[in-house]
């Protein structure tokens, strides 16, 4: 009979935790008609609700290794949200469709949260996934930068022309995603950790070089999204990473390798046919300046915003305990929509705070922020004697740049975007309920690297 809590399947867990991000980070997953199920007046699409398999086999791996269960605070509280999602389906005009998508949240969100905190045995084991996750996270960046400088897409192009109502070309880099905001905010979520490995111990010159070039991939990448809430994020987690790390950016010469990225893909085009001319300056303007010139203008985006924000108050006046109901929002949009908000195909509230506060209302965002409150407070409180290193910095780095940028997009409500930002949730806590133990680890495997 196989022994799953012996050492030889102690990393079935952590492969399957990979398999799932490696899945998040390949698989679009807005509306494709080839892959949904019409029943009657239902659409199910069937690529979205994929993911549900990959969590189902990393629960049955924490199952199967019989791995101590433990509700934390954590635990409790952001089940407290999701238990006033449910509440506030009381009255709801369209409560089946409501459960089902609270169901669908709190497996995708709750679950995979609650998973990816047991997935680690050690923190050798959250290194290795730190590693593999930056690396995965790599390759999406480059294939988006080569899609940006080729205006082409060769593996996804036509499926997305076809399929994706939200594709609008390669002129801003999307990637294996699809579309070039859930790309930055994805990147938005691996950058903290690729700044923090710089920071760890590596067994030789080549590896601290290895996550320089990653870093410098990820930082050009985000550049080409042309996602203004994802730059933002980004100079966030910078600033936040510089104020509370211990010599962030000391000895480790990321910022050449970024420098070097960017070098390496001037010089491409004598090898490809790129679609910019990337000598000529007004490329440059185009991605850069136009983008924050725009910031000034009243343009149809931000008067469509603008608009959604009345509408979120209004029914916040008739609901102000639990709100419409979970996932009524997109649905019932057409109730309150006045004739001065702008048709861009969009539904919802581009601010994940307010979308949070109009389908659940005070309650609702109330036990959100109480979550990320409590995380807040036990990250600074915790001094690097209790947390070694630069866990605090990326912790705090992380939090800050995603919750800054969801205040220019709902991502939670995207699949990838919940599922990759719950998973590194689950690292956080993990770090912060271990931080212990980590420090003689981390002093052990200094010294080593100290003595070559």
């Amino acid at each position: 009979m196989i022994n799953f809590k012996s050492g030889r399947f102690r990393g079935i867990p952590l492969i399957s935790l990979c398999l799932l991000w490696t899945f998040i980070s390949f698989t679009p997953t807005y509306h494709l008609p080839p892959f949904s199920l019409e029943i009657a007046q239902w659409t199910i699409p069937l690529v979205k609700y994929s993911f549900l398999f990959p969590i189902f086999f990393l629960a049955g791996a924490i199952a199967f290794q019989k791995r101590k269960v433990e509700f934390q605070f954590w635990d409790a509280v952001i089940g407290a949200y999701f238990l006033i999602s449910f509440l506030s389906l009381w009255g709801s005009e369209l409560p089946g469709k409501g459960f089902a998508k609270a169901t669908y949240h709190v497996m995708t969100a709750l679950g995979v949260f609650f998973l990816a905190q047991r997935a680690f045995h050690d923190f050798r084991q959250v290194r290795i996934f730190i590693e593999f996750s930056v690396g995965i996270a790599t390759i999406v960046a480059i294939y988006g930068i080569y899609e940006f400088l080729t205006n082409s897409n060769p593996i996804f192009g036509d499926f997305y022309v076809n399929y994706n109502r939200y594709y609008n070309g390669p002129d801003r880099a999307s990637s294996s995603l699809g579309n070039p905001v859930v790309l930055g905010t994805y990147l938005v979520i691996c950058l903290p950790f690729a700044m923090g490995q710089i920071r760890e111990p590596g067994k030789s010159k080549w590896v601290h070089r290895r996550r320089g070039f990653s870093l410098g991939i990820l930082c050009l990448a985000l550049v080409f999204t042309q996602t203004r809430g994802a730059w933002f994020a980004a100079m966030l987690i910078f600033f936040s990473y510089w104020k509370i790390g211990k010599d962030p950016y000391k000895g480790k010469n990321w910022l050449e390798w970024v420098l070097v990225c960017v070098l390496i893909f001037l010089f491409l085009q004598p090898f490809f046919n790129l679609s910019v001319d990337i000598w000529n300056i007004h490329w440059v303007k185009r991605i850069l300046l136009e983008r924050i010139e725009n910031i000034a203008i009243l343009d149809q985006a931000k008067v469509y915003r603008f608009e959604q924000y009345k509408i979120v108050f209004s029914i916040l006046k008739e609901n102000p305990l639990l709100g419409l109901g979970f996932g009524q929002y997109t649905s019932l949009l057409g109730e309150y929509k006045t004739s001065s908000l702008p048709d861009i195909g969009v539904r919802t509230t581009d601010n994940m705070y307010l979308m949070i506060l109009a389908e659940t209302g005070t309650a609702g965002i109330s036990a959100f922020l109480v979550f990320f409150g409590g995380i807040f407070k036990h990250i600074w409180e915790n001094s690097p004697e209790k947390i070694s290193g630069n866990w605090p910095a990326i912790c705090q780095a992380f939090l800050f740049g995603f919750l800054a940028h969801m205040l220019f997009w709902d991502g939670l409500n995207h699949p990838n975007i919940r599922i990759g930002f719950w998973i590194m949730m689950g690292v956080v806590v993990f770090v912060m309920k271990n931080g212990k133990s980590q420090v003689a680890e981390s002093q052990f495997l200094l010294r080593c690297e100290a003595k070559g």
